[in-house]
């Protein structure tokens, strides 16, 4: 090039007035870096020779090299305007048009290119993209799958085919075409980045583990590989690995919101709360509009045992705040109260999950006269569970990966009456869902027990114990309460028979908790402490997922033995699969509630295997869960109202070897007779309190 400019300069010298030596030697500066000097030199020569267009496409090149970005869109009219048919210079229009965010003139100007050359894959796949951001997904895909069969080596045009069908809940194809980018192009960052994230969702960990890999060996600096990476190891239980690779990542950006977020995550998975809570705080305050950011902190503060219900409800009101997604208002469903219902339930755990056995047998016992089923499911991994599940609905949707207007856009095309959140602020919600507001009448139930803070969503099922008279100004929610308990149990069908109290052969009495661990705070470590104290010779199991990590581990002894309690006093067990934890209740006792996170299906699951719960409930509605439990099947004794009564409770029954023999033979049938597993009446209450949502909107059409 250096060779070149020395000739076109000479060319200059004898006639200074030589456009295209002027526009060659703009050429040669533009590929040397110089854009300054390219859109002088051929700004020269436009003025030389103002029809030419190649000039004008040129000077347009230039200006769009240096961001000139309106100028570089007039330059490449003029070109077009001297030379219609010139398909270069319409397809770079398009592109600054893109860069500029006016998709709608860059779609109709690459239509332009496609129709004076069909075959144009780059145009193709811009038009794509353009159709992509304003929503026209089927049309987009079209025209992705016609750059690729013009050109099936085009990298791009597979890596935004994936993205597209990613959105449309379809991950394994998505997979298939990251790949294909990567196997064109191995070192293409962001399809190793979106491969991964796609794989973590599948839940095919080890293969999402070994592609961040990949792309950190190509960019050992690429912070998002390291923030997914995190998130990977966290979710397999490589909690030390994960804390490293989120450190990793805010050493590279400090101020990297999801990084934040990962540490707070991996923090709250070993324990330590507040540490988390002040992580979370920091994604929240660097990335306030994401929704995920503001979820993971509402869901730390419930862990928490310092924070108070009222700013647990300050912090879902200021994600409420953040929510930026346009709210349907007109719906088409006819506003009769007693016509049957479509009822939709969204969840990410339609599987072995609490969320999947507590959903089961009201599935079971729905009124098809009364209602029909959606399932909207935004998991990827499937089991045994959501087999059961989908068989049991009318309609089964997957929502994978759909963006929140694709998935609402479905709810409204089923004529939902009803959609039902089952998630709140836990893991794999669609909130963006919700947001939306594609059905009249929206309400959470189930899956999470606190405010979602969504303005959107109408009402908040409990009972009474769970939300007492007096706590509605907590939740942005009409709270409607069902009669007995806000939900039932039914057993899995391999539970196994419960077994002999172990303290008859063992000696000592075994308490236990098979809860999660972030509900074991300090104030739960110390009481359990002055339990064993009180109890000579007793043990204590705990059992939960994150155990499985060494340090996990040692953590938990050390901060037993910081109160005089030997390691042989614990019994610390990682997770194992389902039928085998129920049948480690055989080894304990009594189980032990946590505060102020009480148990869950944890409690029904302990007392079903013939394990009583003892429990402290608090002011908090998820502290009180248990004692909902224990009113419904008539052991309202177990419930303490201090932390004395705890011990109280506790130690008297671990003294009474007779008791704890009898429950083992007569806690399920009494539990079974209950109203906490007569599925049949809860279903019917349960359909009774929908339909009374329903007649309240009916009302209200008909007065708008």
């Amino acid at each position: 090039m250096d060779d070149a400019a020395r000739l076109y300069g000479q060319v200059l010298a004898v006639n200074p007035r030589h456009a295209d030596s002027l526009n060659m030697l703009g050429a040669i500066a533009l590929k040397q870096g110089d854009a300054g000097s390219a859109i002088e030199r051929i700004g020269q020569a436009v003025a030389l020779d103002a029809a030419n267009p190649v000039y004008r496409y040129n000077l347009g090149v230039s200006l769009a090299a240096a961001g000139r970005l309106e100028e570089a869109a007039e330059s490449y009219r003029q070109a077009v305007a001297r030379l219609p048919d010139y398909p270069e210079a319409l397809y770079n229009l398009g592109i600054v048009l893109g860069a500029l965010e006016r998709q709608d003139e860059a779609a109709a100007v690459y239509r332009q290119v496609l129709a004076i050359a069909p075959t144009h894959a780059d145009a193709l796949n811009n038009l794509g993209a353009t159709l992509t951001m304003s929503g026209e997904m089927e049309e987009a895909a079209s025209c992705y799958r016609a750059a690729l069969a013009q050109n099936p080596q085009n990298a791009d045009a597979h890596y935004n085919l994936a993205k597209l069908v990613q959105e449309q809940g379809k991950p394994q194809d998505a997979v298939s075409h990251y790949e294909a980018a990567l196997k064109i192009q191995p070192d293409f960052l962001n399809a190793l980045s979106n491969l991964g994230n796609t794989l973590w969702a599948l839940n095919r960990l080890d293969e999402a583990v070994s592609v961040f890999n990949r792309a950190l060996a190509f960019k050992p600096d690429f912070t998002a590989a390291h923030v997914n990476l995190a998130g990977a190891l966290r979710t397999m239980q490589r909690l030390q690995e994960a804390l490293a690779a989120c450190e990793t990542a805010l050493s590279l950006q400090a101020d990297l919101a999801p990084a934040h977020a990962n540490l707070g995550m991996t923090l709250q998975e070993l324990g330590r709360l507040e540490e988390a809570g002040v992580a979370l705080e920091e994604s929240v305050r660097l990335a306030p509009d994401v929704l995920e950011a503001h979820t993971g902190l509402i869901l730390n503060l419930h862990y928490q045992a310092k924070v108070s219900e009222a700013a647990i409800f300050a912090a879902a009101q200021r994600f409420a705040t953040h929510v930026k997604i346009p709210a349907n208002t007109h719906f088409k469903n006819l506003p009769e109260p007693g016509r049957r219902l479509r009822i939709g339930y969204v969840s990410g755990d339609l599987k072995q999950h609490p969320v999947g056995f507590l959903l089961a047998p009201v599935l079971a016992n729905h009124d098809p006269d009364a209602v029909e089923i959606y399932a909207y499911s935004s998991q990827s991994k499937e089991d045994w569970l959501t087999q059961q599940l989908r068989e049991q609905c009318g309609q089964w949707r997957s929502v994978v990966g759909m963006s929140s207007q694709a998935a609402a856009s479905r709810v409204a095309a089923d004529g939902i009456d009803l959609l039902v959140d089952l998630s709140g602020h836990t893991g794999g919600h669609r909130l963006d869902l919700f947001a939306r507001k594609p059905a009249p009448v929206q309400l959470s139930w189930l899956g999470f027990w606190g405010t979602t803070g969504l303005p959107t969503i109408d009402y908040i099922l409990s009972d009474a114990t769970t939300i007492p008279e007096g706590d509605e100004n907590l939740y942005s929610e009409t709270v409607l309460r069902l009669p007995e308990s806000r939900f039932c149990y039914a057993p899995p069908p391999y539970a196994p028979a419960p077994a002999a109290a172990p303290c008859l052969k063992n000696g000592y009495v075994t308490f236990g908790s098979f809860n999660n661990l972030m509900k074991v705070g300090p104030d739960v470590v110390q009481l359990w402490v002055r339990l064993l104290q009180a109890t000579p010779g007793a043990r204590l199991l705990l059992k939960w997922a994150s155990l499985a990590d060494r340090v996990a581990r040692q953590n938990l002894f050390t901060a037993f033995a910081a109160h005089g309690i030997a390691p042989e006093q614990l019994m610390l067990r990682p997770a194992s699969p389902h039928p085998d934890m129920l049948a480690e209740y055989g080894d304990v006792d009594i189980a032990l509630d946590p505060f102020p996170f009480s148990g869950g299906l944890t409690s029904c699951e302990a007392m079903w295997m013939g394990v009583p719960v003892v429990t402290l409930p608090g002011n908090r509605a998820v502290s009180r869960q248990t004692l909902g439990f224990l009113r419904a099947i008539g052991m309202p004794e177990l419930a303490a109202s201090s932390a004395d009564e705890y011990v109280r409770i506790a130690t008297e029954l671990a003294a009474d070897q007779p008791r704890l023999a009898d429950l083992r033979r007569t806690l399920r049938r009494q539990m079974a007779a209950s109203p906490l597993c007569d599925a049949y009446v809860f279903t019917r209450n349960l359909e009774a309190a929908y339909r009374t949502m329903w007649e309240n909107w009916c009302e209200k059409a008909a007065n708008a």
